[in-house]
Formats: structure tokens, sequence, C-alpha cells
């Protein structure tokens, strides 16, 4: 077969894979001098449901060549050879199935192993994010598995095989009702996506592909398949052991929840385990609303920010609070030392450190809370802002045309008088177009005098104009006396407008030192 002609432009090199309806060349495209992949259909005129495997593979083509994506393979052409038979041309991705790469991850004990496999947590986000690309585009994938991902030689995540996937509210799609007398082997490399009853593999099944009892398919059914994915590269296996594909599907169904991979293995991060628990929730409405959304969870686990589907003790906050600032908090102890070694007085000042390190305990672990909230509501206000303007574009010339900065809290949908926290928004220029205190509206941060006595609030303006969102925290003298210090926490995020411009909305909170 190796140099064969296909067509006007191809020339098969290799058979690449064969499946009952469809096989995958290596072809070469004479035109361009690239290699691609070729799937074509098996021409069987004696098959009683030909025009459905036909409609099927049009449907896969046309699919995956509308989903243009990094994560997602590029179809190139759709068409017939001469004979009749319909083949489509697309990316041939080089690399390894996710299977592989996680067989692949070694370790002398489970733990290395698992570091090991770890590395794959970014192929994992890619994914998620390509998934979430296809939910936006009304298209769910139903049979994500790791043997339909490929990872290139260069980082590459790719998504295969799109036969099964369903357009919503499309009305092209095969219902199907409850599983019954399904008998196969669900070995990771030889389950097959099963045609009729149900469509997809049944190690990732949602229940909702088992029992429509559970609800329709949505986009929550990949994040369930997802959900598996993560399952296996936290854990090395599947969720469910079982051998038997009708006694799996009656497990996928049960009242019983969903394995966590915590169960067998203290090792996994918690937040890694809390993620995977709410993708595979049985009842999907306490999944993830979309891949995106679990994208996100996984990222912040990634970056070291709080992920919220984990509730975080306070010492767990305080943990990750001195990892993030042990250069500071050794500086200090050093101090402390320092003072308490030069007094000579052991025991008092024992007690008084031992004092002094319970407050500083417990004023972290406030601090590092206050910081996560005012960033979360200082990136929930710059949504809102930019949400409002993009609704309402003519608003915003308005308000820009007039100066009236003071009718901003209509788009901030937040009361900051009511609040705890404080908030005020500034353009790019340093002029503040909000504040809870009017006199402070059109002022510029920069250039107006006032401001010249306050260095810690002018550094912190900078990082704001030059950072999309962080957390700072600056100090300024009150109205009383010179000892009478105010120290503020703050966040911020950007709002981007319909303009163009940019405005960052910032929150602050005063916090005592003592």
């Amino acid at each position: 077969m190796a140099g064969a002609f296909y067509s006007e432009n191809y020339t098969i090199v290799s058979l690449l894979g064969q499946g009952a309806n469809g096989n995958v060349f290596i072809g070469f495209d004479n035109k361009l001098g690239r290699e691609v992949a070729i799937k074509e259909l098996v021409k069987d005129e004696s098959n009683p449901d030909k025009e459905r495997v036909l409609n099927r593979f049009l449907r896969e083509a046309k699919i995956t060549g509308r989903l243009e994506h990094p994560g997602i393979v590029p179809v190139y052409e759709l068409n017939t050879k001469p004979d009749g038979t319909v083949y489509y041309v697309m990316r041939h991705v080089k690399g390894r199935t996710f299977h592989q790469a996680i067989n692949d991850c070694k370790g002398a004990t489970p733990e290395e192993t698992f570091r090991d496999r770890l590395h794959l947590l970014d192929n994992l986000i890619i994914l998620c994010e390509a998934i979430g690309y296809a939910h936006s585009k009304g298209v769910v994938h139903r049979d994500l598995k790791l043997n339909n991902i490929i990872i290139g030689e260069f980082g590459e995540t790719i998504i295969l095989d799109w036969g099964i996937a369903k357009v919503l509210n499309s009305g092209e799609d095969e219902e199907t009702g409850k599983a019954e007398g399904i008998t196969a082997d669900v070995g990771e490399d030889t389950l097959k996506t099963r045609q009729g009853a149900i469509l997809g593999t049944p190690s990732y099944m949602a229940p909702e592909q088992v029992d429509r009892s559970f609800g329709e398919i949505d986009p929550r059914t990949d994040v369930y398949a997802l959900g598996v994915i993560l399952f296996i590269l936290l854990t090395g296996r599947r969720p469910y052991r079982i051998t038997d594909a009708n006694a799996l599907l009656k497990e996928i169904v049960s009242q019983n929840p969903s394995p966590s991979p915590k169960d067998n293995f203290d090792f996994v991060p918690p937040e890694l385990s809390s993620i995977c628990e709410k993708a595979m929730a049985k009842d999907k409405n306490k999944r993830f609303a979309d891949a995106s959304e679990m994208a996100a969870e996984l990222r912040a686990f990634r970056d070291g920010r709080l992920v919220s589907v984990y509730a975080y003790s306070k010492m767990e906050l305080l943990k990750r609070f001195v990892s993030k600032n042990k250069a500071a908090i050794f500086a200090v102890s050093a101090v402390l030392i320092a003072l308490v070694v030069g007094a000579g007085f052991a025991i008092k000042f024992g007690i008084i450190a031992q004092k002094a390190k319970i407050q500083a305990e417990s004023a972290l672990v406030d601090v590092t809370g206050l910081s996560e909230s005012s960033a979360k509501l200082a990136e929930e206000l710059a949504k809102n802002v930019t949400k409002y303007f993009a609704g309402d574009p003519a608003e915003l010339k308005k308000i820009n045309a007039a100066n009236a900065w003071d009718k901003i809290p209509v788009a901030l949908d937040f009361d900051p008088i009511a609040s705890i926290y404080q908030v005020w928004l500034m353009k790019d220029d340093g002029q503040i177009i909000y504040d809870e205190d009017p006199k402070q509206i059109g002022k510029y941060l920069f250039t107006d005098e006032m401001y010249a006595k306050f260095p810690e609030l002018h550094q912190f303006g900078q990082k704001v104009l030059k950072a999309e969102w962080g957390i700072g925290y600056y100090s300024f003298l009150g109205a009383g006396s010179e000892k009478d210090i105010v120290y503020k926490i703050a966040a911020w995020d950007s709002a981007k407008l319909p303009d163009g411009k940019v405005w960052k909305v910032v929150i602050t909170y005063p916090y005592s030192q003592k």
C-alpha cells in the first residue's frame, strides 16, 4: 500500500488505524509537500445501516472542521474519491496518546510516580480549554477518553474523534434510552464506542449517557469524562475497576457516589481531589457548568491560587501564606530572635515571643483570607463593569461626556457603603473616576498635590497600572496624630470597556498591625 496513488492530490504512505466503518492513512499532500492524515469511510453496500454510518461520518468531518482551536485537529478537506468513497483530510498529529503518556510515568514509589504524572496537568488544562471552546460553540464531544487525546512532540494537546459529537439545539442527534444487554471487555485499550443503545465509552460515561432519567446530554456530560481523566491522572487507574460492562454501567447509575482520588491515595492534593469529585458528581447539576469552569479551577491550583471548590482550613491558609512569603517571615523571625538573644531574659522574652508568634499566626491567616476575598470581589466587580458597559455602550459615552462618574455604582452592581470593603476606580492616566468619598472623584493620583504625602499609595497605584490584576498593601498617616497609621490590603482587577479603554477596579480593606 505504501506509495500508492490515492487521489489527484494525495499519495498514501501507510495505514495508521483501522476500524469497523473507517480507515485512517498517513498520506502525503503532493501540492503542499506535507504529511497528512486521511480518514476514509469503508464502503459496505450490504450494511443495512449504511446511510446512518455515512451521515455520522459526514457529521464528524463537518463538526471537526468548524471547531477551529489549537487543541482540536484541523480538517483540510472533505471530498469523494472517483469510486464514491467519502474521505476527509486532516493534520497528522505525531506524538503519543494521553493513555501512553500516563503509562510512561515511572517512579520508585507511588508518590514518585504521581509526581511524574502531575507534569501532565498542563496537558489536561489545555484539553479542558479546548473542550470549553467546543461547548461555547454548542458542541458536546460525548466520547472523551485517554486514547482520543494526542500529546504532540512539542507539547501540543490535540483532541481526536468527534464521530458521536452532539450539536446542541440542532435536532440532528441519535437519541438513546436505557442501556441493556451490552457485553464487552472494558480494558483501557479495548473499550470501543458503543453504537445503538448508548453512545460513548463505558469507563468515561456520565450517568445521563447510560440512563436518560439522569437528564439530557449537555456540556456537563463532557465534564464528567474530564473528571475521569483527572482521576486517572491522579491515581494511575480508572475510577471503577469492574471488568464486566453491564456491571460497570449499573454501578455508574447506582446511588453510590462516584469514587474519589483521596479514597486510596492520601498524597493526592485535596484541592485536586475536590475538583475531581465535583466533575464526577452523578447529579450533573453539581458538576462544573462546562469544561472552561473546570479549566479555571485547575489553573488556580497550578498557579498557586485558592481553588474555590475546596474549603481551606485556617491552618492551610496560614501554610499557603508562609510558603509565599518565606523571605519576609524569615527576616521578621531573625529580628525577633536577635531581640530575644540580645535582651538576655530567656524566660520573659520566650513568653513574649510565644505570644507574638500566636498573634502573628492569627494575623497571617486573617490577612491571607482578606487578600483572597478582596481579589475575588475585585474580579467580580471588574466583570460587572465590563458586562454592564458592553451591554450599553451609549451609557459609557454619556458618562464620559458629562464626567458623571457618580453614576458608575450602577455598573458595579455593588453597594460599597453597606460593605466592609471600600472600592475605587482609576483610569490608566491615574484619574480616580469613582470613590466613596465624592471629593476624590476626578483627582489624579500621580499629579495632584494632595497625594504627594502618600508615597506608598503612589507606589501602589503604579503597580495597579502595570499589572492586569493583583494584591498589594500600603499605609498612610490618618487624620489623627503621627502615630495614627492606616494599613490597607488592596486588590485590583481590570474592566475592559467597549471604547478600548481599561479601568482598574480597586478593593481595599483596613487592617490592624497590632
